[in-house]
């Protein structure tokens, strides 16, 4: 299965100050509730820095393109201990503060996704998507951003708000450089994410369809775990705007 995935939003270059999004990434999920309450504890942080991205002109944007291997593995119940990684490729463009001309980078190979990554308590409803994009820079050393969306029925979170908002920190090497918010528009997912979601690897038709259908039930059933949604009826909706889109 193959989809597409643009987002926009602003940074804000930092020094000298302490990732709240690196204790996250090394196991690959959410370790401890100590580090997910610390990190949701400074989402204000990742809102100060996107405001001063915003009075800056310091922008980012991404383009991807998501590729995965194995569906029937993704949305298998058993997958949820540990996610997949989704393999990602595309571009991201940067643009500095003052005239200084936008810098556009390919996204490295080893770049990936995890879709619903579950909180080390059993008890906790909520989802998290991680990023990791890798790319080099003009002088040729590996900086990686990580993003993570937040998906939490608590106040303050939104469904939609929480599944198109990406907090990211970029680290170039070892260094924490920039801090900043990458947003989805309802525009872009209606007209571009959704259209582009295609089952690859069959001609067959009912087969795509059948696979088409398999996620989006997957897709709405993570979804009304976290907010208390009826899952066949938001399964429904996403299957009609599919369908409407690629009839």
């Amino acid at each position: 299965m193959q989809f597409t995935e643009a987002a926009d939003g602003f940074l804000d270059r930092l020094e000298g100050r302490v990732s709240f999004l690196d204790p996250l990434t090394a196991p690959g999920d959410v370790s401890t509730l100590d580090e997910l309450d610390t990190f949701l504890r400074h989402i204000p942080e990742f809102i100060e820095a996107e405001d001063a991205g915003v009075r800056n002109g310091c922008s980012i944007a991404m383009r991807l393109n998501a590729t995965i291997e194995d569906l029937a593995r993704l949305i298998a119940p058993e997958s949820a201990g540990q996610p997949m990684k989704v393999s990602l490729s595309g571009e991201i463009t940067m643009k500095g503060s003052g005239r200084e001309p936008s810098v556009r980078h390919a996204i490295k190979g080893n770049s990936f996704l995890q879709m619903f990554i579950r909180s080390s308590d059993p008890s906790d409803p909520s989802r998290f998507f991680h990023y990791e994009l890798q790319y080099d820079d003009d002088a040729g050393r590996t900086c990686v951003i990580h993003a993570w969306k937040v998906l939490r029925n608590a106040s303050g979170f939104d469904a939609w708000l929480d599944t198109s908002t990406l907090f990211f920190e970029i680290f170039e090497g070892p260094e924490l450089t920039h801090r900043g918010v990458m947003r989805v528009s309802i525009e872009t997912f209606l007209r571009t994410q959704l259209p582009s979601m295609d089952i690859t690897g069959t001609d067959d038709a009912a087969r795509r369809s059948w696979a088409l259908a398999a996620f989006y039930k997957y897709f709405a059933g993570e979804l009304a775990a976290v907010y208390m949604m009826d899952a066949n009826r938001l399964q429904d909706l996403l299957w009609k705007l599919v369908t409407g889109i690629h009839v």
